[in-house]
C-alpha cells in the first residue's frame, strides 16, 4: 500500500484507494479533506513563510471575471496563473501574489450607460455617483 502520513492526515493512491472497496474515488470528499488539512495546519502561511528570503516574485492578477459568467478561457488562464505561482513558490521564490483590481470596467461602464439610457463622458458627470453605483454595480 502506498501511504503517505502527516500528522492524522494520510495521502493513498487512488489505486489503494479502490482496491480497498467496491466503490468509486470520491473527488469531492477528498477535496474538502485536503482543504481542511491545509487550512487546519496552516499549510499556505508555512510555505510563505518557507521561502520568505527567497528571491522576490511580484504577481499581480487580474480579476477572474468581470461578467459574473466564468468563460472556460479565463478558467484555462487562471489554471495557468496557480501553476506558475505555485511553481516559483516550490522553487523557493518569495511570491507577492495578490489579486490585482483593474477590474477591465469599460464594457461595465457601456453596460450601465445602455442601461441608463445615456451616452457619453458628460451625461455620466450630469448624473449624481448615486444614480449610476448601484446599477453599475449589478451589471459588473
Amino acid at each position: 500500500v502506498s501511504t503517505q502520513s502527516t500528522g492524522s492526515f494520510s495521502l493513498t493512491s487512488r489505486c489503494d484507494m479502490e482496491s480497498k472497496s467496491n466503490s468509486k474515488y470520491d473527488f469531492l470528499d477528498a477535496e474538502k479533506t485536503i482543504h481542511k488539512f491545509w487550512k487546519d495546519s496552516n499549510i499556505y502561511k508555512k510555505a510563505k513563510e518557507k521561502v520568505a528570503n527567497g528571491p522576490k516574485y511580484y504577481f499581480v492578477d487580474g480579476p477572474p471575471y468581470t461578467s459574473g459568467k466564468v468563460h472556460v478561457g479565463t478558467a484555462w488562464n487562471k489554471s495557468l496563473k496557480d501553476m506558475l505561482v505555485r511553481y516559483k513558490r516550490m522553487t523557493g521564490h518569495n511570491v507577492a501574489d495578490r489579486p490585482g483590481y483593474d477590474m477591465h470596467g469599460l464594457p461595465t461602464e457601456k453596460a450601465t450607460e445602455k442601461e441608463l439610457k445615456i451616452n457619453g463622458r458628460d451625461e455620466v458627470l450630469a448624473l449624481s455617483l448615486i444614480h449610476i453605483s448601484e446599477p453599475t454595480r449589478l451589471l459588473s
